[in-house]
């Protein structure tokens, strides 16, 4: 079941429910490797400085693949994060 709007005005446009059944589904296009793994995505250059004094060597993904590959850094759970803060600032300015 697929769930529009916010759980305060029910699912879906004017409170209907909404339900979706994928009967097929089609790759268009299959990558042999990503661009960019989430888990380095989502490391902080704290955490990547602290693994150099460590002697570890950590992969840093710079802003421009960040930006490139937007798609796949969206699933971070920073901007996950960002998406629920937002998500519930409108809710709140939404019911004042």
């Amino acid at each position: 079941m697929l769930g529009l709007g916010n759980e305060n005005s029910g699912w879906g446009l004017g409170g209907n429910k909404v339900e979706v059944q994928v009967r097929k589904l089609y790759c268009v296009s299959k990558a042999a490797v990503l661009p960019i793994n989430i888990e380095d995505a989502a490391r902080s250059d704290v955490e990547i400085e602290k693994a150099l004094q460590a002697g570890e060597t950590l992969v840093r993904v710079n802003q421009d693949t960040h930006l490139n590959n937007r798609v796949l850094d969206l699933r971070t759970p920073a901007n996950q994060g960002i998406f629920r803060i937002q998500s519930q600032v409108g809710n709140v300015m939404h019911d004042h």
